[in-house]
């Protein structure tokens, strides 16, 4: 079941676009740091604080947190939903209800190969926001801030090897 629902999403063009989109937004977020990155370490979601030059390794951090509260959900919600609305567009769900197989096991395997492309999403987001980071930042160190226990005597900083 999991293998023939794969295949029908494979086929779909609708999956391929998210993912695309997924992959593409890191690329923006890379351009428009890259072009306005701020001359001192700014607050980045969860994450202390990260100078946003230092290395092509902040884009990762700086997507991510900017995709999860949107765009990640609402791709998931499109695997998701592509694989009920899909069936039903195309006039297949009829039959594949009909079909000797509990609806349970059917429900179970569009929601595993949605689970799939939603983590291929966060893994092609990651991909691309790496290599957007490193062709404009470069392949070096990632220096993290820590504004909380940073004064102007001490600042708290860590560094990380790539």
């Amino acid at each position: 079941m999991i293998a023939v629902e794969l295949v029908k999403q494979t086929r779909r063009a609708r999956p391929w676009v998210t993912l695309g989109v997924m992959a593409a937004v890191p690329v923006v977020l890379a351009a428009v740091i890259g072009l306005t990155r701020p001359s001192i370490p700014e607050r980045v979601g969860d994450w202390g604080s990260v100078v946003t030059d230092s290395s092509g390794l902040t884009v990762p951090l700086i997507a991510l947190s900017a995709m999860q509260l949107f765009l990640l959900p609402l791709g998931v919600a499109v695997f998701a939903g592509e694989s009920v609305a899909g069936d039903a567009s195309w006039g297949s769900l009829r039959y594949l209800l009909a079909r000797p197989v509990s609806r349970s096991r059917v429900l179970a395997s569009k929601a595993s190969v949605a689970a799939a492309f939603s983590a291929g999403a966060v893994v092609a987001a990651a991909a691309s926001s790496v290599a957007a980071g490193v062709v404009a930042f470069g392949w070096r160190p990632l220096t993290v801030l820590d504004l909380q226990h940073t004064t102007p005597f001490d600042v708290a900083a860590a560094t990380f090897a790539p």
